[in-house]
């Protein structure tokens, strides 16, 4: 056996098998294994039980509706193994899989067609005794010659059969009786127990496929294979497949594609949202899978509130969340686990808080303080009947100017409006967006000092520095200080190669502060304060320089008018405005 290079052998990696444990990706294919956090096994038993009590009911098609990631490969694949158990002869055909590989219609009814005997199949590429003279002679002729072929294997009898469908069109109109009788015949000679046999065909996949696809496999079941001893189970997202019918047949708006499936579906099956000890039992599976249960010890309920409790999305939120620590680990600019944590839950809701926070972790303690402000205000008639911890919340804290016992509640609104900036009003009417960063402070009050510190470091670190990253699309600051501090995403160090200054921005108004961005060897730095010896001096009013950096009014025109003025370097004043992008 060859030996380990030693430069393979890091410290990390020593450390982590001294400690005995690893971290690993967890992979998105359907769960199948013998326990079940989520319930599904009660689900499939159920199920099947209802299907072998409805033969005589057949043929039927059952639909398997759930949003992406909900678990219905998961419950089809169990179905499937359920039945196969009883005897019942099953099919599984993904559609997505054969997308662009062949027609969908073709695909599906070899699929169907090889789950016959092949003598059956033999005997449909016959013609009736009733048929011309002529054409019966052909296939007399023939038949010779597909049974050498069948027994040299020069061929299989499903593609015979699609060879005869395609080139007979009253072969391929009387499908749908050739298909009942040969199923009939294959019932009989595959009976399950003491009931003749069931072929159950599982489709999977179907909303991950384009309209044209759809609409051939819904049209190939309805018309040709819905015959009695055979059952049909679909998997697809309701809202998907409704597009992508709609996409295909409407010629208005009034046209549904639920109405196309209503014809199609006989037995709708949702699948249910996973109660909380479901979804926690199957969040902590993946936390153990993933090697990372204990740096996220507490936060459980955070992560299922924030991924909706879908094993798609938690699943997704760990590789990501592991990802990214252990790169910011490998380079040394790693985030303790729970700053990471939080960054990556509020990106899973919002990007544009997200990209707030990143830059800023005391937005997470503001906004939290705006959310529960807010909340009161707005079921109190006045300060006075304010909750007792709100009352103190407002003491405590240096947003307010008016005395907390004589202020009305326009007043309390007016000293919000004033304190916050205006983005949290928006983001204070997403109820789902404020119960996370609510729960999130909730749950790092409870942290041990050493973490309150760790995080309190790093929170420290990644305001100082610009994050890299751009901002979201779409996304435009709301305030002076949002801007200025996320101007270094934007910068373009090609465009301002070979230039070193600082400029410092001393902004008056509705929002006064001092800010200044650093610009030497390519990069640029955003930093609250005052410079010692800037380059350029900007003096400005807060709602001038945030029209400019929204694009609302142009920077030239503004100087020209008067509007903000400055001292310094004016060649560095002509040049900055190539060196950053819009937002």
């Amino acid at each position: 056996m060859p030996k380990t290079a030693p430069s393979m052998v890091t410290p990390r990696r020593a450390r982590k098998a001294r400690e005995g444990a690893a971290y690993r990706f967890l992979g998105d294919q359907p769960y199948t294994e013998p326990e079940d956090p989520l319930g599904h096994d009660h689900l499939v038993e159920r199920l099947a039980c209802l299907i072998e009590e409805s033969r005589s009911s057949t043929p039927f098609v059952i639909g398997v509706e759930g949003p992406w990631g909900a678990g219905k490969s998961s419950i089809m694949l169990k179905l499937r193994e359920r039945l196969a158990r009883d005897g019942l002869r099953t099919v599984y055909y993904n559609a997505w899989t054969q997308e662009g590989r062949r027609g969908a219609t073709e695909a599906l009814l070899k699929t169907v067609l090889a789950a016959l005997d092949e003598d059956i199949l033999q005997r449909w590429m016959r013609f009736d005794r009733n048929e011309t003279w002529k054409r019966r002679s052909v296939s007399l002729l023939r038949i010779p010659f597909v049974a050498l072929a069948a027994r040299l294997g020069l061929g299989n009898a499903v593609d015979k059969v699609w060879d005869r469908l395609e080139k007979d069109v009253e072969v391929a109109n009387d499908f749908h009786q050739r298909f009942s009788d040969a199923m009939r015949e294959w019932s009989a000679r595959n009976p399950a127990g003491d009931e003749p046999g069931l072929l159950a065909v599982f489709i999977d996949d179907l909303d991950r496929c384009s309209d044209k696809s759809v609409m051939e496999i819904l049209t190939a079941v309805k018309l040709y294979l819905t015959v009695p001893r055979c059952i049909f189970v679909l998997g697809y997202d309701r809202m998907a497949v409704d597009e992508l019918i709609h996409r295909r047949i409407a010629q208005s708006a009034a046209v549904k594609g639920s109405m196309y499936l209503e014809k199609m579906i006989q037995v709708p099956f949702s699948i249910p949202q996973p109660d909380c000890d479901a979804a926690g039992a199957c969040l902590d599976q993946y936390l153990r899978e993933a090697g990372v249960a204990a740096l996220f010890a507490g936060c459980e309920d955070i992560i299922m509130k924030s991924t909706d409790a879908n094993p798609r999305r938690m699943k997704r939120f760990i590789n990501v969340f592991l990802l990214r620590w252990l790169i910011g680990e490998a380079t040394g600019t790693e985030a303790p686990p729970e700053l990471l944590a939080l960054s990556l839950l509020l990106n899973l809701h919002d990007r544009g808080f997200s990209f707030l926070v990143e830059r800023d972790f005391g937005v997470i303690d503001r906004f939290a303080d705006y959310a529960r402000i807010s909340r009161a205000v707005d079921q109190a008639p006045n300060a006075a009947l304010l909750p007792a911890e709100i009352r103190s919340l407002i003491t405590q804290r240096e947003y307010f100017h008016l005395g907390v016992d004589t202020e009305s509640r326009e007043q309390l609104r007016e000293s919000l409006r004033a304190a916050f900036p205006p983005s949290y009003q928006g983001y204070c009417q997403d109820e789902r967006l404020c119960e996370l960063v609510l729960s999130l402070r909730d749950a790092a009050s409870g942290v041990s000092p050493e973490t309150a510190e760790r995080v309190a470091k790093a929170s420290r670190e990644a305001t100082e520095r610009a994050a890299e990253a751009p901002p979201p699309p779409g996304w435009l600051p709301a305030t002076c200080k949002e801007g200025l501090m996320a101007m270094p995403a934007t910068f373009n160090p090609r465009k301002a190669a070979g230039a070193s200054a600082v400029i410092q921005f001393k902004v008056t108004g509705p929002e006064p502060g001092n800010y200044y961005l650093e610009v030497k060897k390519g990069k640029c730095t955003a930093t609250e304060g005052e410079h010692a010896s800037p380059t350029l001096t900007i003096n400005t009013p807060s709602d001038v320089w945030l029209k400019i950096m929204r694009r609302e009014v142009d920077a030239t025109t503004a100087f020209m008018s008067g509007t903000f003025a400055f001292t310094g370097d004016m060649g560095t004043l002509m040049q900055m405005g190539s060196w950053f992008e819009s937002y």
